[in-house]
């Protein structure tokens, strides 16, 4: 278990991370996305959690997360290579889901442009999905070792 007690998910969906953070004692939890009735419905009761009608490109990071977590739709992720710089200031951990396994040649750019940003960068597939996990500050390089350490 990581000690993580902010999370800000960005284009959320329907809230399934938060639904599964917040009951893993996660304190904080903003859910940021354009079409909030899905969120709303699976999470709107929570207490813990704070749901934002936003586009992903015009919102503002105003606070620091121990996590900013990212699964966008896929033709907006060249559009949001510029947010990498806000969200690496804004967050111990920043994680990316950006594509097929297959799509190897994609992969590797997207890695480019995180390395370009973050000190330390990890990538791994989860059901075909390719993830990366990556963080500038000491706190989340310490954390994203001792994760990969014991995953």
């Amino acid at each position: 278990r990581m000690p993580i007690n902010s999370i800000l998910d960005l284009c959320c969906g329907t809230g399934a991370l938060a639904k599964i953070a917040s009951k893993n004692g996660v304190r904080k939890i903003v859910c940021v996305d354009k079409n909030i009735k899905a969120v709303k419905k699976n999470v709107g009761k929570l207490k813990n959690i704070e749901i934002i009608k936003a586009d992903v490109m015009k919102f503002k990071i105003e606070e620091f997360f121990d996590l900013i977590v990212l699964d966008p739709p896929r033709e907006l992720l060249p559009k949001l290579f510029n947010k990498f710089e806000e969200f690496s200031m804004h967050s111990n951990i920043f994680v990316l889901w950006h594509g097929s396994c297959e799509e190897k040649e994609w992969n590797e750019e997207i890695r480019e442009k995180l390395r370009e940003v973050f000190k330390v960068l990890y990538s791994f597939s989860v059901y075909g999905e390719e993830i990366s996990a990556c963080s500038s500050t000491e706190r989340g390089v310490k954390l994203l070792r001792k994760f990969y350490r014991e995953w």
